[in-house]
């Protein structure tokens, strides 16, 4: 049983964060639905009773600039967690518009998009 399970803070205007990345879920067998039903078992339940934002998310390929645990991804991610916040209206700030902390969001101060900035940006222009 996780804390906010046991013992959620009784406060008004409370909200909880997570910071999803794609290596701290790991289902036996990858799929799109074992990743959604692990990260409801780990924190996307709470959203049935409480606002949630991921105020940290993102991926960079193994070969990619920055690549470390737990950001490894081959970019499928990217449409999962979407797709599984979407649904349980959970709000998301992507990580990092910045050139050198990955995962990076921008390959360089022209502001070149990386495969997760330029997926990004995509869904965020979803909602202009």
């Amino acid at each position: 049983m996780r804390p906010i399970q046991q013992n959620p803070i009784n406060r008004q205007g409370i909200a909880y964060t997570a910071h999803p990345y794609p290596q701290k879920a790991k289902p036996k067998v990858k799929s799109k639905q074992n990743f959604f039903t692990l990260w409801d078992e780990v924190w996307g339940f709470a959203a049935k009773d409480y606002p949630i934002i991921a105020t940290e998310l993102g991926w960079v390929k193994a070969d990619g600039k920055g690549a470390h645990i737990p950001v490894i991804n081959d970019g499928s991610y990217g449409p999962h967690i979407i797709e599984f916040m979407q649904n349980r209206n959970i709000s998301w700030v992507a990580w990092v518009f910045d050139p050198d902390w990955s995962p990076t969001m921008i390959s360089d101060w022209d502001f070149t998009p990386t495969q997760q900035g330029a997926f990004f940006k995509k869904e965020m222009l979803k909602h202009q």
